[in-house]
């Protein structure tokens, strides 16, 4: 072997390790954080190191279906379709399902949220909401 060969070998070999885990899912198995929660389901699309990283979607075990852009397990720009949702007001809790934006795992601009005994229709920000119509 030539000696710059051998430099080139010894060069990739020490980069080597030092690179990522990178691959491409199908139906993965995995845990993501949402507004606070940590949801399991499965997702599809780029990982880095075993977690979601680059544009996928993931289904939880509850068939919440979350799109968009995801860093190192965290969603962090898209939008989130029948996400189970507490909506605390005055005295009375409703539990129902979100679907609309979310940004940095948290639900963030417009939203619909809907349950047996309330509707909202408005603007979220960090999780809460911010602006829009309720109806009971």
């Amino acid at each position: 072997m030539s000696k710059k060969l051998i430099y080139l070998s010894l060069i990739f070999g020490a980069l080597l390790p030092m690179t990522a885990c990178t691959s491409n899912v199908k139906n993965q198995e995995m845990s993501i954080n949402v507004n606070s929660t940590t949801v399991n389901g499965d997702y599809t699309g780029p990982t880095e190191n075993k977690k979601a990283d680059g544009n996928g979607e993931f289904v939880s075990s509850d068939s919440a279906v979350i799109s968009g852009s995801f860093s190192d397990g965290e969603i962090i720009n898209g939008t989130v379709k029948d996400y189970p949702y507490t909506l605390a007001f005055e005295e009375n809790n409703y539990t129902g399902t979100y679907s609309g934006d979310i940004k940095n795992s948290k639900l963030n601009g417009e939203g619909k949220f809907i349950s047996d005994g309330a509707s909202f229709d408005g603007k979220f920000e960090d999780g809460e909401i911010t602006s829009g119509v309720l109806k009971i």
